[in-house]
């Protein structure tokens, strides 16, 4: 019989990761909160424990009580980040063979799914055009290398939903990410984010307040509204709209500009003003807080710029994709992540029922983990 965590022991997690400072760890860390939260307190009490002091010491680091950072500290949150790892469970030798087998699986089954896939997505590429009139060659190479995609995702993905533990899993999912985050932090790659908030502030002066420090300053204390929506997804062509689910992104307007401006992980800008929106989340903060997700949007955008090569190698629906980028902005900067879904029943047949269907079913997470009231603890703006 599995034993519950105490009701005080989680609150208090909540709070310490709530006063982590805007970062995209404050994401991770509050998903590995809801990946135990349910768990055994009898096998997990000592991961939640350290998830506390791991916040805190991440507090300290990314908002000093000094200039001067204490040289011991980023150790301290290494070792720290080292004892999560132990205490998940993960880090066994026999867990970490047993995993090691099931990628190497994991990788065969993708190529040979991802070469059938592929085939399927041409020859229905193929058909379509015939049907329709179209470009048989466009319609061909749009089937083949979602087949391609989307093949070689369920050959990659099964394996694992299948033999490895889920929650082992998703604290692996966290964890892994952590690290990736603590590396850019050790090695300076990305800056700190009062650096990205200074160069928001540069570029509004100039091209929304005429260079004037006091227009923007009322602009940081007025109430402004931003969205949340989202409109059939295309990947890489027209034609694939409305079988790869909703694309989701941030919209809001500035003082001064025709367009609007967007927060998002696209390989082109959304037209949301001409395009049919399928869902929309309406939010009201300060500007101030409008220009802390735009330098936390600008921070991330170091090291997750989305280009070809990043989506067809690190993109992961369900995982690392615009919605993902979303909820990262979010509840990075403290709000309560949104209701939009990543497949809102607007998909054609093959979009609800098969690639829809995948996607949710085979990944670590579920697509309502974070929704509001149950993410962030409310707080005042």
């Amino acid at each position: 019989m599995t034993s519950s965590f105490r009701e005080t022991d989680l609150q208090a997690c909540l709070a310490a990761i709530d006063a982590i400072p805007s970062s995209e760890l404050k994401y991770y860390l509050l998903l590995a909160y809801h990946s135990i939260k349910n768990a055994d307190a009898d096998k997990y009490q000592n991961f939640l424990d350290e998830l506390i002091l791991f916040s805190q010491k991440l507090t300290e680091f990314l908002n000093p009580e000094s200039e001067t950072i204490a040289p011991t500290l980023l150790e301290e949150m290494q070792q720290s980040y080292q004892r999560l790892g132990d205490f998940s469970k993960t880090n066994s030798v026999s867990i970490k063979i047993g995993y090691a087998l099931i990628d190497v699986g994991a990788v065969l089954l993708a190529v040979l799914t991802g070469v059938l896939g592929g085939i399927i997505g041409g020859v229905a590429g193929l058909g379509r055009a015939l049907f329709t009139f179209s470009n048989p060659l466009r319609h061909f190479a749009d089937g083949l290398i979602l087949g391609l995609a989307f093949g070689g995702a369920i050959g990659f993905r099964a394996p694992k939903k299948i033999f490895k533990d889920e929650l082992s899993r998703q604290l692996k999912f966290c964890l892994n990410h952590i690290d990736s985050c603590m590396q850019d932090l050790q090695a300076q790659i990305i800056k700190p984010l009062p650096f990205y908030r200074e160069q928001v502030k540069g570029r509004l002066l100039r091209d929304c307040f005429n260079g004037d420090p006091d227009a923007y300053g009322q602009f940081l204390g007025e109430q402004c509204e931003f969205k949340i929506v989202s409109l059939n997804a295309r990947f890489i062509s027209p034609n694939l709209e409305r079988y790869i689910g909703q694309h989701s992104c941030i919209a809001f307007s500035l003082p001064g500009q025709e367009e609007q401006e967007l927060i998002e992980f696209s390989l082109g800008k959304s037209d949301v003003e001409n395009r049919e929106l399928t869902q929309e989340d309406l939010r009201s903060v300060t500007g101030e807080k409008l220009v802390e997700m735009m330098a936390l949007h600008q921070q991330l955008l170091v090291t997750q710029t989305c280009t070809y090569g990043y989506v067809f190698t690190k993109m992961k629906s369900g995982e690392n994709d615009c919605l993902r980028y979303v909820e990262k902005i979010l509840v990075g900067t403290g709000q309560e992540t949104t209701t939009v879904k990543r497949f809102s029943g607007k998909e054609n047949w093959i979009g609800r029922n098969i690639v829809g269907f995948f996607v949710e079913k085979l990944s670590p997470f579920s697509q309502d983990v974070l929704q509001p009231s149950l993410a962030v603890p409310p707080r005042l703006e």
